[in-house]
C-alpha cells in the first residue's frame, strides 16, 4: 500500500484461514484487490485477467475509499 508495494501488508485473504479471525479496527488501512476475467477469442477463448486495486480504511462507519474509485479502465501505451 502507499509508496510500499506489494507484500508489506498481511493478507487476509480465504487462502490464509488463520488471518481470517484477525479484528479490524477504525483506523486500519487496507489495498483491496479485485480480478476481472474475459475470454479472449484470439487467444483460444483463454481468459484475460485484469487487475483492479484501491485503498480504503476502516472507519466507525465502516469502509470507505480513500480517494474516488476508478470508474473505468485507463490504458497507458
Amino acid at each position: 500500500m502507499g509508496n510500499l508495494g506489494h507484500g508489506d501488508g498481511p493478507s487476509i485473504a480465504w487462502l490464509n484461514p488463520l488471518r481470517l479471525t484477525f479484528t479490524i479496527e477504525p483506523t486500519n488501512l487496507f489495498s483491496i484487490e479485485f480480478f476481472a476475467y474475459t475470454p479472449v477469442p484470439g487467444w483460444g477463448g483463454k481468459k484475460l485477467r485484469v487487475p483492479f486495486e484501491d485503498d480504503a480504511v476502516a472507519t466507525t462507519r465502516g469502509i470507505e475509499w480513500l480517494y474516488p474509485v476508478n470508474e473505468r479502465i485507463l490504458l497507458v501505451g
